[in-house]
């Protein structure tokens, strides 16, 4: 829903290796989940954070970021 973004869908952790390898070292990434209380985002986050990735979890939701377009 974002202009730019990419999409990795996480749903366990053997898939947190995959979006370490997509993210851009360089840049800050910002993660989102779909679901409200979802706590796969924040994991997600602090395990790039962990790897040396500017990572910031959001607190709006994909269709919340949608609306705002």
């Amino acid at each position: 829903p974002v202009a730019g973004a990419l999409r990795i869908p996480v749903e366990n952790e053997d898939d947190l290796d995959k979006v370490l390898r997509a993210t851009s070292h360089g840049k800050p990434v910002y993660v989102f989940c779909r679901g409200a209380y979802c706590v796969t985002a924040s994991r997600t986050a602090e395990y790039l954070r962990e790897k040396g990735v500017d990572a910031w979890c959001l607190r709006e939701t994909a269709l919340e970021l949608e609306n705002h377009e």
